[in-house]
Parts: structure tokens; C-alpha cells; sequence
């Protein structure tokens, strides 16, 4: 019975630290409306690369059963480190220039295979943007908002993900980390 119940505390403890693992990694928050429902994701910020300019700020949602895995994430890329806000556009994050832009993708398999690939829906009545709000240290703080269309460069694999995937009233606090 004793060894029943260490190993049951064991367990305990090792999925209590499998769950909050992504927390290092993703310290910030974000929370939004997608497709008109709530979603939340977790949140992380660093220079960007490879192109030398400006912030990444990558916004994962991780699944709610088993936090550790991923489900998606959308990536903004080239945005200027100051307050303002920035109309993003379907500018590579390697292209050599300062357009800001942003993509979004599913993650299947826990976060071990790429799923579908978006693109920013540009022909759209959508603001496709973030914005820093405010700049405290290495803490940032924003909303953003955007519509995405799977893009068709490679085939579909995920036929169950929406064609297109709508962004609203995003708020977010990233932690920048070099």
C-alpha cells in the first residue's frame, strides 16, 4: 500500500511540472475572441530573426486537457519595439525589409507535426494589426486582431480546421527575453 501511494504522488508530481513546462517558454498571456469563441494562449517575445529588426511576439495556444501540448500559433514578426500600432501584412519573417507581418498555423501531434498554414486575409473588412499599449521593463503589453486564410502552398492536412481563422478583441503581456 505504501509503494501504491508513492507512486501515486510520483505521478502527481511529474504531471504537475509536464503541465506548467511551457510555462518558462511562454511566460506572457494573451486572450481573444477566434471565430467568436474564447481562446487563450500563452505568450513569448524576442528579438527578430533572422532579419534584424524589430520584436517577435508568439502567441501559442496550448490544449486545456494536457497544457503541454500545442494546438497552435501565431506568429508577429518585424514589429517595431515602441509603443504604436502596426498593420501587419504577409511579409516573410526572412525577407530583408521592416513590413511588419504575421502568419498563424496549427500544430497537431502535441506540437511534434505542423499542421495547416494561414496566411493574413487581406481581402477582408478586418484590421489586420497589433498594438503595444505599453512598455514597463521587459514586460509588453498590446491587443491585436487579424483574420487568416489557409494558404494553399502545401496540401491541406488538417480537414477539420477552419478555412479561415478570425481574431478579436486580443489582449496580450508578452515578456521579452533575448
Amino acid at each position: 500500500m505504501k509503494n501504491l501511494i508513492f507512486l501515486f504522488l510520483i505521478l502527481s508530481v511529474s504531471c504537475n511540472k509536464e503541465e506548467l513546462a511551457h510555462l518558462k517558454y511562454h511566460p506572457g498571456t494573451a486572450s481573444a475572441k477566434m471565430n467568436g469563441e474564447d481562446w487563450k494562449g500563452n505568450v513569448r517575445s524576442g528579438p527578430n530573426e533572422p532579419v534584424d529588426f524589430g520584436i517577435f511576439i508568439d502567441i501559442t495556444h496550448f490544449d486545456e486537457v494536457s497544457p503541454h501540448y500545442q494546438r497552435s500559433v501565431t506568429v508577429y514578426h518585424k514589429i517595431p519595439f515602441e509603443k504604436g500600432k502596426y498593420v501587419v501584412n504577409n511579409s516573410s519573417i526572412r525577407t530583408e525589409n521592416s513590413i511588419s507581418g504575421a502568419t498563424h498555423d496549427s500544430i497537431e501531434d502535441g506540437g511534434h507535426v505542423g499542421g495547416d498554414g494561414y496566411d493574413v486575409l487581406t481581402e477582408d473588412d478586418i484590421e489586420d494589426y497589433i498594438e503595444i499599449i505599453r512598455i514597463e521593463g521587459n514586460d509588453i503589453y498590446g491587443t491585436f486582431q487579424g483574420s487568416f486564410a489557409k494558404h494553399l502552398r502545401i496540401p491541406e492536412r488538417h480537414h477539420a480546421a477552419p478555412d479561415t481563422v478570425i481574431f478579436t478583441e486580443g489582449v496580450f503581456h508578452a515578456k521579452y527575453v533575448e
